[in-house]
């Protein structure tokens, strides 16, 4: 028996990098999995290389709480439940003005926020609140980075 076999789980950020491995890997252990990634194009590279039987792919921002939400309705129509929510999804906010604490702009430091706390809590929220509704537990497992460490 594999580990995850039977599990239907929701990746937030699992078009690439390690949102992708990880993917890679759940549905080797038995998973059926939604990934959701911002690119189309990564989003449906993902898919065919991880395989369209056991895994499907939402697109959208992970800063807007209703990506998350449709996430998590694939997987119940899709896969008939939802067990788990893992968010990968974040970065740098360098590009949009994030860095040293004595020149981070307003706009760096709004948008390093949605991208790594914002996102996070509405991808949060949603998974509690399907589990709640369906008087079910599941798992939620959040991955940060090393810019957690060393900001």
């Amino acid at each position: 028996m594999r580990n995850l076999d039977g599990k239907r789980l929701v990746i937030i950020g699992g078009s690439t990098g390690m949102g992708f491995s990880a993917a890679k890997r759940c549905v080797e252990e038995g998973a059926r999995i939604v990934i959701v990634g911002r690119n189309p194009e990564s989003a449906d590279r993902a898919v065919l290389e991880i395989g369209g039987e056991a895994c499907l792919a939402v697109t959208g921002d992970a800063i807007e709480g209703r990506t998350s939400e449709k996430a998590i309705e694939t997987c119940l129509a899709k896969w008939g439940g939802f067990d788990g929510l893992y968010h990968v999804a974040g970065g740098s906010g360098r590009r949009m003005g994030d860095g040293p604490l004595h020149e981070v702009t307003d706009e760096g430091i709004q948008a390093t926020l949605e991208l790594n706390l914002h996102s996070i809590i509405k991808s949060n929220r949603a998974a509690i609140r399907a589990f709640m509704d369906r008087q079910q537990g599941g798992t939620i497992l959040n991955m940060s980075s090393v810019l957690g460490a060393f900001p």
